[in-house]
């Protein structure tokens, strides 16, 4: 997971190529593809869902991560990696990840689609991906 964190493409692809379990996360459910993701690294988001990463996985209730206070960041448990490239405004992770079938109507523990996250804190440029891969316009959140 480092390896994604720091952007060595070359190490990821060695890595698959020896069958690296691509989705193996850490104590607090964070994956490859998520750290990916909040580093804004698409080369290295393409090359995992190419590989067939789980775009889905959330990460686990009540835990924040080193990876999170490193950035000063707090994201809400049960996160999905497509709320996360929404919250850092990474359009091209958001494409990958819509282009590979990620749930736009996933809701994190208080109730937030990525939608609502991107159209809170994200850039306009975003917002558009989400909105034409049929996420719900109308969801509401209860928090």
């Amino acid at each position: 997971m480092i390896v994604c964190e720091k952007g060595h493409e070359h190490v990821v692809r060695s890595l698959l190529e020896y069958n690296a379990n691509i989705d193996t996360n850490d104590k607090n459910g964070v994956t490859a593809l998520m750290i990916a993701c909040f580093n804004g690294h698409n080369h290295i988001v393409n090359i995992l869902l190419r590989h067939n990463a789980q775009i889905d996985k959330k990460i686990i209730e009540d835990e924040t991560t080193p990876l999170m206070i490193a950035y000063e960041k707090t994201i809400v448990d049960e996160t999905t990696s497509l709320m996360i490239a929404c919250e850092k405004g990474h359009n091209h992770g958001v494409k990958s990840l819509l282009e590979h079938n990620a749930n736009v109507g996933t809701k994190n523990k208080n109730d937030w689609t990525a939608l609502m996250i991107v159209s809170q804190i994200g850039p306009n440029h975003v917002v558009k991906s989400p909105s034409e891969n049929n996420a719900n316009i109308d969801a509401i959140n209860v928090a």
